[in-house]
């Protein structure tokens, strides 16, 4: 989404504290008034998800996504793509999240 606005032009586009996003929520509700996102692409979404703060300066490895999922197991998804699933929160919260406050977006 970032590479797609600066490929394009489209400075409405960018990471969190870019668009200076207050939560996840408005974060996603950017992403789909930029028509980056359709509507129905985000119904699923839920409260077990969290988006972090992070900006383009942040390296590749930040975390940029964690979702608590129902066993309790924590997915983390990196700026880059890859990703990790842990057991659980304890196990989840050694990987930093960006430096900014806050971290994780409420």
């Amino acid at each position: 989404m970032a590479l797609d606005g600066f490929q394009y032009g489209k400075t409405t586009l960018g990471w969190p504290f870019e668009i200076r996003a207050t939560s996840s929520q408005a974060y996603l509700d950017h992403l789909i008034h930029e028509n980056f996102l359709p509507p129905e692409a985000v119904r699923w979404i839920d409260h077990h998800w969290r988006i972090a703060n992070l900006s383009d300066s942040d390296p590749g490895e930040t975390v940029f996504l964690k979702v608590t999922q129902q066993d309790k197991s924590v997915v983390l998804v990196r700026k880059d793509g890859q990703r990790a699933v842990f057991q659980d929160e304890a196990a989840a919260s050694s990987v930093k999240a960006p430096p900014r406050e806050p971290a994780w977006l409420p």
